[in-house]
């Protein structure tokens, strides 16, 4: 059912133009564990990750992809590396939606236990690009991210993300 969901809001955003702070970017920022990951790790975590937007059309708009991290640590851990084919679309004045599909490969340690798999993963993405631009005229985005992925060992591992994106 979530990647129904992220299927239609791309298909919803069809005729809107691509968007992107550039080609490349890194992002960094928050990483929001649900309440069964917080349970797991007693905190939210980081978030890290690289996007590559390429000129030739794609489903929606242009092809990307991104490469995502997310982790948390406390009384347990969890990582969540993801490689997703995402495209962005504006929406009005600097504010973006997308929307992606890949994999997710989760490391969740708990007390006494260990897991490491991989599983499907979609990504929604809402973001917003002010018309400013670094010193170095690098654009900046500001951009949140909902991440679907499957229960691993019982605990649901999906989560959200909000983070600072330079592109460049």
């Amino acid at each position: 059912m979530k990647h129904v969901a992220l299927l239609l809001l791309s298909v919803g955003l069809w005729a809107a133009d691509p968007v992107a702070p550039g080609p490349w970017s890194v992002r960094l920022g928050w990483s929001g564990a649900n309440s069964e990951l917080r349970t797991l790790t007693n905190r939210d975590g980081l978030t890290a990750g690289v996007g590559l937007i390429l000129p030739q059309r794609g489903l929606v708009s242009r092809m990307g992809g991104d490469v995502d991290w997310r982790a948390g640590e406390g009384e347990g851990r969890y990582d969540a590396v993801s490689a997703v084919y995402a495209e962005r679309v504006t929406i009005a004045n600097g504010v973006y939606a997308g929307a992606g599909a890949g994999v997710s490969v989760l490391r969740l340690v708990g007390p006494g236990w260990s897991v490491i798999t991989a599983r499907p993963t979609g990504k929604a993405i809402i973001g917003w690009m002010p018309s400013w631009r670094t010193p170095t005229r690098q654009r900046v985005a500001f951009e949140g991210a909902w991440f679907a992925t499957d229960r691993v060992h019982g605990v649901r591992t999906d989560g959200i993300t909000l983070a600072a994106v330079l592109g460049f």
